[in-house]
């Protein structure tokens, strides 16, 4: 006989238009459950009833230990409260502390929920950070800059164009002050991880909007006709075919990510006709090596370093460093070519790299592929314009890179 769904079943099926009849007749078995399709009730059967028991005893048995074992460690000294917490007192008073000192300010205590909250029902144990596809995390708001990610991301950002045009004339303000000095000044955007990667998003927020506050500025800087302005997004996201250009864990470049910038940047450079460019660095697939490690930035502050893991891409052992630090001026690491790759390198043009105070990995990773192109180069973190960086270079070329989460330095009075 078929069951409503189709299959062989040896269970009886009764023709019945009541089912309340069906629960309260005393011939048919308690541990079984109703299926209603119809004018057909098919009768299966229910996880055993001993089964059930020992589940429920097997649940609890497993908190009455994890109760007993935390509780005990405590009471006997074994268990440090973490250091977030812990005011000095004497153990005794610990010992006498409350029930939600023992158990939600215990530092095991704490990483063992935070890990298996992730772990069983893929929770995180804030707010500030999103869980995204194939362990990707992303940051909901930057405090330093006042600048929420997300909100940006799905064009509710409070950016109107008097704040994008602000922007604009701090980048141009800056160019006018190098231009006194004699030297032109690039101002060259790295995008959000959330910007390349909005695909590893989350579905519910969408695709990234048209009217990010980076998408308004570039627009803006081209009605303008400003020409030493750089915004790698299309760079980046052409190249993501490649190979991994993010850091999964951290909103950053990793070395294959970055040697995209520095092909758009020479790129741009050598179209402009102000300085003569010399030949790009080539990179292939065996100067780069991919390597899992620790979760970086945004790991460790949901807590999670081991469990998600980061997808790092750094120069192998196969690239050439034909550049070694020569000396520290004030603010500026001038760097020049190795004896033997003096023939290789050009003595000129100078070129200035400056980076926000924050976009330190950025300069250790842009460093190798600029300072294996121009023969003397020098590397600053600093917003603020600065005449004694240029002359300690002797440059005649200055790049700025911003973070595009940091373009509010360009309407801070103070680097003005």
């Amino acid at each position: 006989m078929n069951d409503p769904a189709g299959t062989d079943t040896a269970e009886p099926i009764i023709d019945c238009q009541n089912t309340d009849s069906i629960k309260n007749d005393p011939n048919v078995p308690l541990n079984i459950d109703l299926f209603y399709s119809g004018e057909k009730l098919a009768l299966g059967r229910k996880l055993p009833h001993n089964l059930c028991v020992i589940l429920i005893v097997f649940f609890i048995g497993i908190l009455l230990s994890m109760t007993l074992n935390f509780g005990i460690s405590a009471w006997s000294g074994t268990m440090d409260l973490c250091d977030d917490y812990y005011d000095g007192a004497s153990h005794e008073d610990i010992v006498l502390s409350s029930f939600s000192d023992v158990f939600y300010k215990n530092r095991e205590m704490r990483t063992f929920m935070t890990n298996y909250d992730y772990i069983l029902f893929g929770n995180l144990n804030t707010n500030d950070v999103i869980l995204g596809k194939n362990e990707f995390l992303f940051e909901r708001y930057d405090k330093v800059h006042d600048y929420n990610y997300i909100a940006d991301y799905i064009g509710g950002y409070s950016a109107k164009d008097g704040e994008v045009k602000d922007i604009a004339e701090g980048i141009l303000r800056l160019q006018k002050q190098y231009e006194e000095i004699g030297v032109v000044c690039t101002v060259a955007v790295i995008p959000n991880i959330h910007t390349v990667y909005g695909e590893m998003m989350p579905d519910f927020f969408g695709t990234i909007s048209q009217q990010t506050r980076l998408a308004k500025l570039t627009q803006y800087m081209d009605n303008i006709g400003c020409t030493d302005y750089i915004d790698t997004r299309g760079a980046l996201i052409a190249a993501k075919s490649d190979g991994r250009l993010y850091n999964n864990t951290e909103n950053s470049l990793n070395a294959r990510g970055a040697y995209y910038v520095y092909l758009e940047v020479m790129r741009r450079l050598s179209e402009d006709g102000n300085m003569t460019v010399p030949g790009f660095l080539t990179l292939s697939e065996r100067d780069l090596v991919s390597h899992v490690t620790a979760g970086k930035e945004l790991a460790r502050k949901v807590g999670l370093p081991y469990l998600i893991r980061n997808l790092t891409v750094s120069l192998s052992g196969e690239f050439t460093q034909r550049y070694e630090a020569r000396e520290r001026v004030g603010s500026v690491s001038i760097v020049g070519p190795k004896e033997e790759f003096r023939d290789q390198l050009p003595d000129s043009p100078s070129v200035l790299f400056e980076f926000t105070e924050s976009n330190e990995w950025d300069r250790i990773l842009l460093t190798d592929y600029f300072s294996n192109t121009f023969g003397q180069c020098g590397y600053r973190t600093s917003a603020e314009f600065s005449p004694d960086a240029v002359k300690a270079v002797n440059a005649s070329r200055v790049i700025f890179f911003v973070h595009e989460n940091e373009l509010s330095v360009f309407t801070d009075t103070e680097n003005q």
